[in-house]
């Protein structure tokens, strides 16, 4: 539909005259203006009809206009001024209801997000392992000394210092594993 538009648009305007020293942007200038007269007409119309249809709408649907010089029919009737539906105490109490529902779905709420909130702790409290005995939250430190004990032995410092290690672990961690061992260490440690 386009290229037929278009085809027919260049027909109109290569059998219109062209202009003296007509160069090529002439002919798509000369297209340009048939194509918005066409528009213009299309648009012309189109407003035309729309402002027809106005017209004969107005004369047939009825206004509730008087014209002058005479009376309203007795047909129509005149609005009165609406007295109120509800008195302020009704309004009031119907207001407190609305508060009173609106705090308990705030609560049923807060509830039902206390027990996602339980389940989501009893599922994740499942995957925590708690520590059996003081030896194992105190071991990593105390492992610690010892392997350092053990290493400056083995290097060959003096015995002074890895006996602090090993009396460090039994002032630090009494009466664990730790510090059974640590004390059988200090007894292999020459004096």
């Amino acid at each position: 539909m386009q290229d037929d538009l278009l085809k027919n648009l260049i027909r109109e305007a290569d059998a219109r005259p062209q202009p003296a020293g007509g160069n090529p942007t002439g002919l798509a200038a000369r297209v340009r203006a048939l194509y918005l007269r066409r528009r213009r007409r299309r648009l012309a119309a189109t407003a035309a009809a729309f402002l027809l249809a106005v017209c004969l709408l107005w004369r047939i649907v009825p206004t509730g206009r008087v014209p002058p010089g005479q009376q309203p029919s007795p047909e129509v009737a005149v609005a009165t001024r609406l007295e109120p539906v509800r008195s302020e105490p009704t309004l009031r109490a119907m207001l407190e209801q609305i508060d009173r529902e609106e705090r308990m779905v705030r609560r049923l709420l807060l509830a039902e997000r206390l027990r996602r909130l339980a389940g989501e702790a009893r599922a994740i409290s499942g995957r925590i392992t708690v520590p059996a005995s003081r030896d194992e939250l105190v071991g990593p430190a105390a492992a610690a000394y010892l392997v350092s004990g053990d290493h400056k032995r083995a290097t060959g410092l003096p015995a002074a210092s890895a006996r602090d290690d090993y009396a460090r672990v039994v002032q630090l961690f009494p009466g664990t594993t730790w510090a059974d061992q640590a004390k059988a260490r200090l007894a292999s440690l020459p004096p």
